[in-house]
């Protein structure tokens, strides 16, 4: 488990997304900690939270729907970030 943790949470933002299921929600919850900076985020809190971490390409849809629900909150339907326009 100490290696599990070391391995995602020393991994720079430069770094790709974790391999493994276990390895994408412990990085997933350890982002949205550092987003509220509390034990107990307000409902409003977590959804805005969550709307921010859809930002981070190292962090799953699934990762981020399993935490919402967890949180018991719905997470935002917000597009994750733009990569390119299509071209025609």
């Amino acid at each position: 488990m100490g290696e599990l943790l070391s391995d995602v949470l020393l991994a720079g933002r430069d770094s790709g997304p974790p391999s493994g299921c276990a390895a994408r929600a412990l990085l997933c919850a350890a982002a949205f900690v550092d987003q509220v900076q509390c034990a107990e985020p307000a409902v409003a809190e977590s959804v805005r939270a969550l709307g921010r971490l859809r930002q981070d390409p190292r962090l799953s849809p699934e990762a981020l729907e399993a935490l919402a629900a967890g949180l018991g909150v719905e997470a935002p339907r917000q597009a994750r970030r733009v990569e390119a326009t299509a071209s025609a």
